[in-house]
């Protein structure tokens, strides 16, 4: 499995090359090994002794035989048939135990008895013994065979093996590189072209065709899907271009059909507005006037009052049917004392302005209103219409923005103030500082100036310390610390409180608002300590809000000064056996935490408990309040920390206020 893995993961050259030379290392292999087994079979032992007894066989028979009992002679010439074999070295025939014939002449046989003959043989000799048929004599046949012969012949064998098998490497490598070339540059050519097809997106570009064989027929392949993806790349983004075009028509169809309708529809609209216009124009008219925020009063050249809407009727307690017909000065008496005015700028057709008239309405509350005054000018009868507007939360708002002006101005000014004292009090901390790594004997250098100078820093150390003047520089560091605290303090004052909201104790914020609340003068004016009681039932740590601190704070201020004031309007009423009471409780309900403030007071009615909070609403008479407490404490609570704020409240009994606000998740 590894070698598989491992020739799988192998580039195509390498795998022709691993595999080329696989089959020529068998190849080699194989024929050494043939090489090696034929050369056994033809080993001295098997091949040397077979010659040997073949020659002496044939030796022994006709007509070799013959002649070698003929004669000497005829001997020594029967014996020169052994150069057919190469592996006989020589040959000796004796008769009767002594030399009869030898070949060749110049061998050592002369003078040799032939017992004596093995004295002869070599390691590298065979010798073969045999006796020639014959009657009259004893005839013994000597032959000696080589095995140095074969040794070379294997020896020139192997070396020839060698030198073919190096050349057939050389062959080899060089045929296997031919055709890697042949199979892996078109392959890596092909792979080019396609890393540009798709990392390009390129379908123009064709890959060469180098060869004319299955990877020529595989380019030719792949060129022609090239082309077809083309061709359909072309019809895609012609399609593409079609539907396109064709959107945009429509789109234009419907924004034609579109504004067609709107045209046919706003036709048939004016048609019908038409028809009807004549019946329904006083209507709709008197329903305009009507719907104005401001009262509006149309008269006649005589005072007689012609027109009268709704905010009038609200603001006069006259109704209109009253109203219509009679005079000014009996439909709305408040406009009795401005008769001059009026009469003046219809007399002199000019627009008359009267601001801030003050009136106390029929419910009791003190409003201001402004009186504008227009004559009829393009009317052939005399007359005049009077704009008459509230502009008492107008006037409110101007003084909430004056206050919050001068208040900017104050946290300008201490910023200021903050500022240049911030600066001496820097140098002070940061002389006091200095000081005292100066005089400190651990430092090296210090150690170092006062070697210098022949002091003995320890000892000017121990004389500070002994009269107390680091303990004076100390009082000096600690000062000025307080004070730039005291200067942080009142930067913080003239910045804007951030709303980042972070993980608080509802009983933190409860006890810190009741502490600030009950050394506000307004909280108890009026009252002896006695006469309220404030019950704070909220446990430590068992109630965690993520909330802007400072406006949790500002809205349970709110809500205690108005508890306060309602139990001291309480006080002023039922004087005797009366006691004033606010309590705060907390409890969680599911993810939120619920604060409830509960007072004794007066109450509320229905109409004011759905009003409580809207910018500017206020029961107080004006300069009392501006009616924006609970309006901004509602805004806090929903709009900043996303929470809830309801009033629940019986007249005569008390108000609670419930606040819901998001726990805080750690």
């Amino acid at each position: 499995m590894f070698i598989k893995r491992w020739y799988s993961g192998l580039p195509i050259r390498r795998k022709i090359l691993f595999l080329a030379f696989s089959i020529m290392t068998m190849l080699s292999l194989l024929a050494l090994i043939t090489l090696i087994s034929i050369t056994y079979n033809l080993s001295s032992d098997r091949i040397t002794s077979e010659s040997l007894r073949s020659v002496a066989h044939l030796l022994n028979t006709d007509p070799y035989l013959a002649r070698i009992l003929d004669s000497q002679e005829q001997a020594v010439s029967a014996l020169a048939w052994i150069d057919e074999f190469p592996l006989i070295t020589a040959a000796a025939i004796y008769r009767d135990g002594a030399l009869y014939a030898q070949y060749p002449a110049g061998y050592a046989f002369s003078g040799i008895d032939i017992h004596a003959i093995e004295s002869m043989f070599h390691i590298d000799q065979q010798l073969s013994f045999s006796v020639l048929n014959s009657q009259e004599h004893l005839f013994e046949l000597a032959l000696i065979g080589q095995d140095r012969l074969l040794k070379d012949i294997f020896l020139t064998g192997l070396a020839t093996f060698c030198l073919v098998q190096l050349v057939a490497i050389v062959l080899t490598f060089i045929g296997t590189t031919v055709v890697q070339r042949s199979i892996t540059n078109p392959i890596a050519h092909l792979m080019k072209i396609s890393h540009i097809v798709y990392s390009k997106e390129d379908f123009h570009v064709r890959a060469q065709k180098i060869n004319n064989d299955e990877i020529g027929a595989l380019v030719d392949a792949f060129n022609g899907m090239l082309s077809r993806i083309e061709i359909r790349d072309l019809q895609l983004h012609e399609e593409k271009e079609k539907a396109e075009l064709s959107e945009l028509n429509a789109q234009k169809l419907a924004t034609e059909t579109k504004e067609a309708n709107r045209k046919l529809e706003f036709e048939v609209h004016v048609r019908t507005k038409i028809e009807r216009k004549l019946t329904e124009f006083q209507t709709y008219l008197n329903s305009i006037i009507n719907s104005m925020p401001s009262a509006l009063i149309a008269m006649d050249d005589h005072f007689f009052v012609t027109l009268w809407n709704t905010e009038a009727t609200s603001l006069s307690g006259t109704s209109l049917e009253v109203a219509l017909g009679d005079s000014l000065e009996q439909a709305f008496p408040l406009l009795a004392d401005y008769m001059d005015d009026i009469s003046h700028a219809v007399i002199e057709r000019e627009t008359r302005v009267i601001e801030k008239v003050s009136f106390r309405h029929h419910n009791g509350k003190q409003l201001l209103l402004n009186l504008t005054i227009y004559p009829l000018m393009q009317s052939d009868t005399s007359g005049s219409v009077i704009r008459i507007d509230d502009v008492t939360e107008k006037m409110q708002l101007q003084e909430v923005i004056v206050q919050t002006e001068k208040m900017m101005s104050v946290g300008g000014l201490a910023a200021g103030m903050a500022h240049e004292i911030n600066n001496p009090l820097s140098a002070i901390i940061q002389g006091a500082q200095n000081i005292m790594r100066r005089l400190d004997p651990e430092m090296e250098k210090n150690r170092e100036v006062a070697e210098q100078l022949s002091v003995d820093i320890v000892a000017i150390r121990q004389y500070l310390e002994q009269r107390n003047i680091l303990a004076f520089i100390d009082n000096i560091y600690q000062a000025g610390d307080r004070a730039a605290h005291i200067v942080t303090n009142m930067l913080q004052f003239s910045r804007k409180s951030g709303r980042d909201l972070s993980p608080q104790d509802v009983y933190t914020i409860v006890t810190e608002a009741l502490e600030i609340a009950s050394s506000d003068f307004d909280l108890k004016q009026g009252f002896e300590s006695q006469q309220i009681s404030i019950l704070n039932t909220c446990e430590a740590n068992q109630h965690i809000i993520s909330c802007a601190k400072q406006e949790i704070e500002q809205v349970i201020i709110n809500l205690l000064k108005n508890a306060a004031q309602t139990i001291r309007e309480k006080y002023d009423t039922h004087p005797d056996n009366y006691q004033g009471l606010i309590s705060i409780s907390c409890h969680n309900d599911g993810d939120c935490c619920v604060i409830e403030i509960h007072d004794n007071g007066l109450g509320m009615e229905e109409e004011t408990r759905k009003r409580i909070f809207e910018p500017f609403f206020t029961t107080k008479d004006i300069g009392v309040g501006t009616g924006l407490g609970l309006s901004v404490s509602y805004f806090i609570i929903t709009s900043h920390h996303h929470g809830t704020m309801e009033a629940k409240s019986t007249p005569g009994a008390g108000t609670t206020f419930v606040l819901k606000l998001p726990m805080a998740y750690q």
